[in-house]
């Protein structure tokens, strides 16, 4: 039991550590191109592909050589889109987006001289490299890990936790905004995880994170201010934490919170039918 504990433990962090490497050594060599003059959309091309490349890497040899894991405990596999998660991960952040609509707010473009870049960030970076990169940590490596060695609940649960807290680090939130954030980024890691056991493949969770990082992060972000990583801002004149989501952003919204539920309940709906399918299939052999 204890070795257990420890390898799972051991995996987890090594998962962790090559994340924040991959991330660390494709930014580095974005700013060293653009130092010796390459333009900066090409600089944040090459972060975009070595942050998610890094990552699989790193996750795979030392799943495989160091704890022994097969990449399928990850759900590592081929990509295999559903449909609906694709609808999904459209649906999702573009809803939320337009909810705000009907609260009182003006839309703003970033000042930045050319939006190019900054569209290029949030598209390439913040959204597809971040998305994959950030599931293949948290739902591939650290959630297969605890599902190997444990059970399904604390896989989701745990690296759901995780998640959420994770994103407290760097930033400078008061008490409300932490447990807004913890509350909220708990349920969006518990949606990923759902969706990735619903779908059997962590490509459809990373859709779907991808998706909302494009959009609400890189494209629309809403918020109480500009924001200067995004090509628009919708800008909020609202002091609601529930509206607001606090210091963090509206990710950590009631909005945001009742979006995740709602696909939490798709996932779960579409597990039930799997189980009920499979029982059915069984039964007539």
């Amino acid at each position: 039991m204890f070795k257990r504990v420890l390898k799972t433990i051991g995996m987890c962090i090594a998962a962790m550590a090559v994340a924040v490497a991959a991330n660390l050594l494709g930014t580095i060599a974005s700013e060293l191109l653009t130092g010796l003059g390459v333009s900066e959309i090409i600089g944040t091309a090459v972060a975009s592909v070595l942050y998610p490349l890094i990552s699989f890497i790193g996750i795979k040899l030392i799943g495989q050589k160091a704890f022994k894991y097969d990449l399928k405990t990850f759900r590592i596999v081929k990509p295999g889109i559903k449909l609906y998660w694709l609808a999904a991960a459209l649906i999702l952040p573009l809803a939320v987006t337009a909810f705000y609509q009907f609260s009182d707010g003006t839309w703003t473009m970033c000042a930045n001289s050319s939006v190019i870049p900054v569209a290029a960030y949030g598209i390439l970076f913040r959204g597809l490299a971040a998305g994959i990169s950030e599931e293949l940590v948290f739902r591939g490596a650290i959630m297969g890990t605890i599902e190997k060695e444990w059970n399904t609940k604390a896989a989701v649960l745990i690296p759901s936790v995780a998640f959420g807290a994770v994103h407290i680090m760097g930033r400078s939130l008061d008490l409300i905004s932490i447990a807004l954030l913890m509350a909220a980024g708990t349920l969006v890691g518990v949606m990923f995880s759902l969706i990735e056991i619903q779908s059997g493949s962590f490509w459809n969770n990373a859709l779907v994170h991808a998706a909302w990082n494009i959009v609400i992060l890189g494209l629309l972000h809403t918020d109480t201010r500009a924001c200067e990583d995004s090509v628009f801002t919708y800008i909020l004149k609202s002091n609601s934490l529930l509206l607001t989501g606090g210091d963090f952003g509206i990710e950590a919204s009631l909005v945001a919170v009742i979006a995740y539920l709602i696909v939490i309940i798709i996932a779960t709906v579409l597990m039930a039918n799997n189980k009920a399918q499979s029982k059915v299939v069984r039964g007539t052999c």
